[in-house]
């Protein structure tokens, strides 16, 4: 079933300076809720205005220095504030994640100098609204930046201690900035109900603060073996905690031979989530280190270059993934008969568990392109070198295919005769539920052993 992309409006957008900017519903509704506080409609309009500009300013001050750093950020005003992304093609340094952060204050801190400079230099008190205006933007400006430096996470005082602390370490220290948010921000949530009368805002930064510290603390440590752990989390189908590992160690990786293969498996990920142009991208950033054949060739594929596929992954190779692709590529050719031909001279060499896995997913590949004769005759012929009842009850699949009930019921006869004893894998295989209605099936399932028909 296809699906479109959900339609309605999703905020204001523009770009200030070149940086796309949206302005989320909430942030406007809640900013006009908050200000009627104050007494009145106006108020609360006066209230969105300062806000809007104030928070607006503060992402400006990362956004700015993204920019002069080489990034295309974005930023985003929501119920909560705002967010300054990073782009994604590359990771920023702990360096300039240090001075990113804190320009998002700084500028926030200026433009509380600036109303201060004016509110001394025009007596605006005739004007009450004005006067009122003023006084909130003073105090979202100088106040509340001031309030954001406090080491607690994830504002931005807490990113400046995790910065500081990887550029004086070397590495990553995450559970330093995890503690002290933790103490701060219990230290904030007491202070906000002792000395400032529950004052929300302040226990919900300290609450934050504590519960942000506690999460990280309790991540695991970075391990050694970055790439492998990644293309681990990568296989369990958890993508985004592989790039987000591979993302953090990169920063404090100099090194081009370390760094190389952190980015052939931050590569993997970008193909795992279909974003080619992306994974490119890394490739091109791997600094004279060649990628592996297969990540090349599963680019090339993707692009559409299938002889260059085949002069990567030549006949003969006998890892999983290699043997998949290059199947795939030749048959996505119409060229079976090179696929049956690279089968059997595998097992025409020396046995060995690798060929017999690359036979086996070859013949996989045939069935699996609607070549069930071929992929029947390839089985069979592994069989008689290998002799694995696995491979019998493969062929069995295939003859079902064309159509030959009984000389599959045959074929799994002699899987089981050869020792299949696999009861749940006969029972719930798709490919075979067309045989159990066959009249020999109970008898099949009774030669099976005692303890795999429970």
């Amino acid at each position: 079933m296809a699906t479109s992309a959900p339609t309605g409006f999703k905020g204001l957008s523009f770009k200030l300076f070149g940086t796309p900017v949206l302005v989320r519903p909430a942030f406007l509704l809640l900013g006009l809720v908050f200000g009627a506080t104050g007494g009145s409609l106006q108020t609360g309009a006066a209230w969105v205005a300062v806000i809007f500009l104030s928070v607006l300013m503060h992402e400006m001050g990362h956004a700015t220095v993204m920019r002069l750093y080489g990034f295309a950020p974005r930023i985003e005003l929501h119920a909560l504030g705002g967010v300054t992304a990073y782009s994604r093609e590359r990771a920023p340094t702990a360096r300039q994640r240090l001075w990113v952060t804190l320009a998002g204050p700084g500028a926030g801190l200026l433009l509380g100098g600036v109303v201060k400079v004016v509110t001394l230099a025009v007596d605006v008190s005739q004007v009450s609204l004005l006067d009122w205006a003023l006084k909130q933007a003073l105090f979202a400006n100088i106040a509340w930046s001031l309030v954001n430096l406090l080491p607690v996470l994830p504002w931005d005082g807490g990113l400046v201690v995790d910065a500081l602390t990887e550029l004086v370490a070397g590495k990553p220290r995450p559970k330093v900035a995890a503690g002290l948010s933790m103490v701060v921000g219990a230290l904030v949530v007491v202070a906000a109900v002792t000395v400032f009368q529950r004052a929300i805002m302040l226990i919900y930064l300290g609450g934050i603060g504590v519960w942000t510290g506690y999460t990280r603390w309790r991540m695991p440590s970075v391990p050694d073996d970055v790439p492998g752990t990644a293309m681990a989390l990568l296989k369990k189908g958890d993508g985004e905690a592989a790039e987000l590992l591979l993302r953090r160690t990169l920063v404090q990786t100099g090194d081009p031979t370390l760094r190389a293969p952190m980015l052939e498996a931050l590569a993997w990920c970008r193909v795992a989530a279909k974003d080619f142009v992306q994974a490119e991208k890394i490739v091109r950033a791997m600094e004279g280190f060649a990628p592996s054949p297969l990540l090349r060739a599963r680019l090339a594929m993707n692009a559409g270059r299938d002889t260059e596929v085949l002069e990567l992954l030549p006949a003969g190779v006998t890892g999983e993934a290699e043997v998949k692709l290059r199947a795939a590529t030749l048959l996505g050719l119409n060229r079976v008969a090179e696929v049956m031909a690279e089968g059997r001279a595998q097992l025409a060499a020396p046995p060995s568990e690798a060929l017999r896995a690359s036979v086996q997913l070859m013949s996989a590949a045939l069935f699996y392109a609607g070549e069930y004769q071929d992929s029947l005759k390839l089985y069979r012929e592994a069989f008689s070198v290998y002799r694995q009842p696995v491979l019998l009850f493969n062929a069995a699949c295939c003859l079902l295919k064309l159509g030959q009930a009984d000389e599959a019921m045959a074929e799994l006869g002699l899987a089981v005769d050869a020792g299949y004893a696999d009861t749940e894998g006969l029972l719930h295989d798709d490919d075979l539920a067309a045989l159990k209605s066959h009249p020999g099936w109970p008898a099949l399932l009774q030669r099976l052993p005692p303890a795999s028909s429970s």
